[in-house]
């Protein structure tokens, strides 16, 4: 696997909380696509690590799309 650190504009996002680990995050990505949202822009998500976890180990991702909401 190949891992990609990038800086980008402040985007919204939706997302559901994984344990670290391939197999919960693919049953969280696997939800989110069951899920009919019409605000989802994208066919694919990201994996957010949280970055208070780097200095005591990554417990929990949180995986989601990229959504075009506004109020």
């Amino acid at each position: 696997m190949n891992v990609t650190v990038i800086d980008r504009d402040e985007f919204k996002a939706v997302v559901l909380k994984a344990e670290m680990g391939g197999q919960d995050v693919r049953r969280a990505w696997k939800e989110m696509q069951g899920k009919n949202f019409n605000w989802i822009t994208q066919d694919f998500g990201y994996v957010f690590i949280p970055e208070w976890q780097w200095s005591t180990g990554v417990k929990e991702l949180w995986v989601g799309p990229i959504v075009n909401y506004t109020r």
